[in-house]
């Protein structure tokens, strides 16, 4: 058990811990325009932190609260920093703000950059499914209940559908990025350890780095911290990459049985011969990338399941919940964004009609 929990470390998740050194850095910035920090240890302050941005981060996640890694992350800073600088530079980087409001911060910025990565993926997605559509546009088929013939229709309306189903989903997730836009830095109600303190010019200062960094306008927090609504709010929209995941899957799923053959299936399109061939089947073409959706799709609903269970490992209204939770989403969009493009530029851009098949 000792060895399993050293084993998953942050450097696999590493876009949590370089949030963490992002938002550092915008409070450095913000105290550095105020006249806070001098220009001598405002330039070490960010070059300490590139340089961390680069580390490794092979830090265990499991058994680590975000507040112990935070802490972790900030001493790291502080250690690259020269020595007759790194008073002033503690100072700039811990007055004034709870660290429990940086990590929060943290992971509403962290899912904002991921989410907008996906939503890129998507697009182009979105964009080869219609270009086939408009290529098939003259191609026959059949719309089908379970494998029984019904109407026949263009192939191009099997696209159409898919993009519609992308399309949706892709809709949810850009209208959802609104909701990550909490400034904790500046609303954390006291109650757990420090709270904002009113340095003259600081939040103005920092509101307004922050809003360049997320890109995005930013909301004080509407009522009381709790870590369980916190968490609640990242299961609902995880349920959104569920859902995208499940629209991935049908397209899989639907080419794969269209692609079936040459003799024993629909044999209706093929699909690029990323690992062609078989001893005994020759002309068979192995599906592997539409059959590598299906492990993705897998993955990501078994993440929505751990973010549930690690949400109910917190108590009452300041319990922070498990890091698996926040490990379990980064998991899921990534894999999820690695995985479109994957099956967008070597599966979808590739399917080609079968000529020979006469309806």
């Amino acid at each position: 058990m000792k060895n399993l929990t050293s084993s998953i470390t942050w450097s696999t998740y590493p876009a949590y811990p370089r949030a963490i050194l992002s938002i550092l850095q915008v409070i450095g910035t913000a105290k550095s325009k105020i006249g806070l920090v001098s220009e001598d240890t405002s330039r070490a302050i960010e070059e300490a932190i590139q340089e961390v941005i680069q580390a490794s981060f092979d830090w265990k996640i499991l058994g680590v609260s975000d507040l112990s890694l935070t802490k972790k992350i900030l001493e790291e800073v502080i250690a690259k920093i020269p020595e007759k600088l790194q008073p002033e530079a503690r100072e700039a980087l811990t007055a004034g703000y709870s660290p429990y409001a940086l990590f929060l911060t943290a992971k509403e910025y962290v899912i904002l950059r991921e989410l907008r990565l996906l939503l890129d993926s998507t697009s182009n997605l979105k964009k080869i499914l219609l270009q086939k559509a408009q290529a098939f546009s003259e191609e026959r088929t059949y719309a089908r209940d379970h494998l029984r013939d019904a109407d026949e229709i263009n192939f191009s309306t099997v696209f159409e559908i898919f993009e519609q189903g992308i399309s949706e989903q892709d809709e949810l997730i850009s209208c959802s990025l609104n909701r990550w836009n909490i400034n904790y830095l500046i609303s954390y109600r006291p109650g757990l350890e420090e709270a904002p303190t009113n340095i003259s010019g600081f939040q103005s200062a920092l509101r307004q780095e922050l809003e360049k960094q997320f890109e995005l306008k930013l909301d004080n927090l509407p009522g009381y911290l709790d870590f369980l609504n916190f968490g609640v709010k990242l299961l609902n929209s995880h349920a959104l990459l569920q859902g995208l995941s499940t629209q991935v899957w049908r397209i899989a799923n639907d080419l794969r049985i269209r692609a079936s053959g040459p003799r024993g299936g629909l044999s209706e399109i093929t699909l690029p011969a990323v690992a062609p061939g078989s001893s005994i089947m020759p002309g068979k073409l192995n599906p592997v990338i539409a059959e590598m959706i299906y492990g993705t799709c897998d993955q990501v609903d078994a993440d929505h399941a751990g973010i549930s269970m690690s949400l109910k490992s917190g108590w009452l209204e300041t319990a922070a919940t498990s890091s698996l939770s926040l490990k379990a989403y980064l998991q899921s969009v990534e894999l999820l964004r690695r995985s479109i493009d994957c099956f967008t530029n070597l599966c979808i851009s590739g399917v080609e009609i079968n000529k020979r098949l006469k309806f």
